[in-house]
């Protein structure tokens, strides 16, 4: 188990130092997220987007990552609506990209209480990335757990068990 407190306060003395460095600022809204404050974790996130918005050095990929982070952290937030909204803006570049974007649109769904939803989204997760275990691992705990589809479910974790080798 991680010291957060003590990350948070290493971190802050680094940003004293040099207090304009972006991934710094990104990773302080990170390592307050787990450290149990994700409300101060989003504050600090959106400013860290809105600080970074026409920002050249800070590409693409980089900022649909701290959207994605953001809508992740709304989940945690208990404000599925907010990050369903986040999570309407991003696109994905790459395969795994896409799946993580419709992994998390899965989640969002689910804590809105939309489960059919949210089964559609995690198999399209999986469609953008077959070899990825989250599409599958969310798709078995809905099939599971609240479509009470038991044969489907177990078939799921059978693929998940075989893809993880275990």
């Amino acid at each position: 188990e991680r010291d957060w407190a003590q990350v948070a306060k290493q971190l802050q003395n680094a940003l004293e130092l040099e207090p304009g460095h972006l991934q710094s600022r990104w990773l302080q809204a990170w390592t307050l997220a787990r450290g149990g404050d994700p409300k101060e974790a989003r504050a600090r996130l959106r400013a860290w987007l809105d600080h970074t918005a026409e920002d050249p050095r800070i590409e693409a990929r980089l900022r649909g990552d701290a959207e994605l982070d953001l809508a992740l952290l709304e989940l945690l937030g208990d404000d599925p609506a907010a990050a369903t909204r986040s999570l309407a803006r991003l696109e994905g570049g790459s395969m795994s990209e896409e799946a993580r974007i419709f992994c998390a649109r899965a989640s969002a769904a689910q804590a809105r209480g939309d489960l059919a939803a949210a089964l559609r989204l995690a198999e399209e997760a999986s469609r953008r990335d077959p070899q990825a275990l989250l599409p599958l691992i969310q798709q078995a705990i809905l099939q599971q757990r609240h479509t009470k589809d038991l044969e489907r479910a177990y078939a799921l974790w059978s693929q998940v068990d075989e893809r993880s080798g275990t």
